[in-house]
């Protein structure tokens, strides 16, 4: 089944449907599976994804302007240079929202949350070389497994966020407020190679 504007799609399964580099605007989507689809360089404005689940999906610098997203999983996805502060973070949708989008084995590299409200979000097992966090709060936020090589943390929230497990971070305790974080050996001593101490055995 092929992706469409200005449609209403309810419990379809999109599988392998190729949609890259094409406009679709104002659909809704409920209860539907997308997999191993190429939505690559796709332009998606003001679609609504409830209780969906992307699985296997291509779907580098896809742009998702104005889009929310409720409820909806990806999982093992390629999904580059995404732009997350253009899709729909109205206060209306933040409580529903942040706290049941999930990522799991996905490649998020080069992609940007700054400033987006993301309490409880998910990152498991994802690769986020370079993602840019500056700004957001990521209370309670779930990075288990995650690769977080180069990944810009600065003024954010990380209250009681969950790094156990993931590694290549770089987090100034300075900059950011990581009271409550959940942190393993030996990847925390990360935290204090940004305090400009010296370590000695």
């Amino acid at each position: 089944m092929k992706l469409s504007s200005h449609q209403s799609f309810e419990e379809q399964v999109f599988n392998h449907a190729e949609d890259s580099d094409s406009l679709i605007e104002q659909s809704d989507f409920l209860s539907c599976r997308f997999q191993r689809c190429d939505l690559g360089q796709a332009q998606l404005k003001s679609c609504t994804f409830r209780d969906c689940l992307f699985e296997d999906c291509g779907l580098e610098m896809m742009r998702v302007e104005k889009c929310v997203f409720k409820n909806t999983q990806f999982e093992r996805s390629k999904m580059l240079g995404i732009d997350w502060t253009l899709a729909s973070w109205g206060r209306r949708e933040i409580a529903q929202l942040i706290k049941t989008i999930n990522f799991k084995d996905c490649v998020l590299n080069y992609s940007s949350f700054m400033g987006l409200n993301l309490n409880g979000i998910q990152f498991l097992n994802c690769s986020l070389l370079e993602v840019d966090f500056s700004e957001a709060s990521l209370r309670k936020a779930d990075f288990s497994g995650s690769d977080l090589q180069r990944a810009i943390f600065r003024n954010s929230n990380l209250r009681e966020a969950d790094f156990r497990k993931a590694r290549n971070y770089s987090i100034s305790p300075q900059l950011n407020n990581i009271s409550q974080a959940r942190f393993s050996l030996p990847e925390a001593m990360a935290l204090l190679y940004a305090m400009d101490i010296r370590l000695e055995e």
